[in-house]
């Protein structure tokens, strides 16, 4: 038998999803004029968000029907990786301009120019990429206006299924956390994969920040500080590895620079990674984590429906 606002409560599902689904789509719409004209923030902000609509489907999981998942995450996905490859040159890009200017010593003209040549070359063979994302979106908005409807189950109660997942990212966080504090190498792929688990956790726990607001609003301001170190660790970590490869293949790069750049990234590369364990010491206090259960768990049993 249904309690008294079993149905109100399981409702909120369906309202959280139309949000973030509507607010995504408009904000991709806003942006699309930015990336037909091939503005770096305008692609960063598209491929984030469609990172984000992914992370909603996905989470979405049990409420929606597969055929609809399906369409959407790979249509998702396809974007993020279009737009991927010139989102890193143009971080690329901006890095090395940015050293050249304020360290001069350490990258020379030759090297600048050398790398900036081949950017900007890499840059341009990305541009049909771009186009294709574009035009994969402008369709899909059109498709949205027409046909907005998306059929949401509200058999499920979101905060029965979100205390699950939440649980499940902070003890996953936890347990990765464990063996990547012990890494020493700067450039460890499982940096790199660590990053990528706490990037999927934020946009987890911004789909439910409306279901338990406060206590996932203190773990999104940690898990975006945390998120910025790695991902200025992650520019830099590509860019070592771009200079690397190229320095290789050209005989007119001095030896002694590469081992000059290659010491000056590292030291930022450490630099960041000490500012992300300092952070992560923060929050993984046992009085923190407790803190957090306790508080998710009140918000649910003021709010359980028996389905």
């Amino acid at each position: 038998m249904k309690q008294e606002g079993e149905e109100k409560y399981c409702n909120i599902s369906k309202s959280i999803f139309i949000k973030h689904f509507e607010n995504n789509y408009n904000f991709i719409k806003e942006k699309l004029p930015l990336l037909e004209n091939l503005d770096p923030d305008g692609i960063h902000d598209i491929r984030v968000t469609s990172r984000r609509n992914r992370a909603l489907f996905l989470e979405f999981n049990p409420f929606l029907s597969r055929e609809i998942k399906k369409e959407y995450i790979l249509e998702n996905k396809k974007i993020t990786k279009l737009l991927g490859k010139r989102r890193e040159l143009d971080v690329l890009y901006k890095l090395l301009i940015s050293i050249r200017t304020e360290n001069p010593e350490i990258i020379s003209e030759n090297l600048l120019d050398s790398f900036s040549n081949y950017l900007k070359k890499k840059r341009k063979e990305e541009e049909e990429n771009c186009r294709i994302a574009q035009n994969v979106l402008e369709k899909r908005i059109k498709k949205i206006s027409e046909e907005p409807y998306i059929h949401i189950s509200t058999k499920i109660c979101i905060f029965k299924y979100s205390k699950k997942r939440i649980f499940t990212a902070i003890r996953d966080i936890q347990n990765e956390y464990k063996r990547v504090k012990k890494i020493s190498d700067p450039l460890n792929e499982e940096l790199h994969q660590f990053r990528i688990l706490l990037k999927k956790t934020r946009y987890m726990f911004e789909i439910y920040r409306e279901v338990y607001e406060s206590p996932i609003n203190k773990w999104l301001n940690i898990l975006k500080e945390i998120q910025g170190y790695l991902g200025d660790w992650n520019d830099y970590r590509i860019l070592l590895i771009k200079i690397k490869d190229k320095c290789r293949k050209d005989i007119n790069i001095n030896h002694s620079e590469i081992l000059r750049i290659n010491k000056y990234i590292h030291g930022i590369l450490n630099n960041k990674l000490e500012q992300m364990k300092l952070m992560m010491k923060r929050y993984r206090t046992n009085r923190f984590i407790e803190l957090t259960i306790k508080d998710i768990l009140k918000i649910f049993y003021s709010h359980i429906c028996i389905v």
